[in-house]
């Protein structure tokens, strides 16, 4: 049985990624950031979700951009 990914979105983020998978640009990531956590935990989820790797690491980017700039207001 297939199951499609669209219909099993965990979180508004993947959401976010199915919706608009082009609004992420590519670029270089630092995933050592979160290697040991949100990449690890979006890998497992990911794999429950037939989430491609490059959606994955474009969401822990978009994560990443995120933590930063909360960083800037605290």
């Amino acid at each position: 049985m297939h199951v499609d990914p669209r219909e099993t979105r965990p979180s508004p983020f993947l959401a976010d990624l199915w919706a608009y998978p082009n609004a992420f640009p590519s670029k270089h990531l630092t995933i050592a950031y979160y290697s040991q956590q949100h990449f690890l935990s979006m890998e497992d989820k990911a794999c429950k979700t037939l989430l491609s790797r490059e959606r994955l690491a474009l969401q822990v980017q978009t994560w990443w951009q995120t933590d930063q700039q909360a960083t800037l207001f605290e």
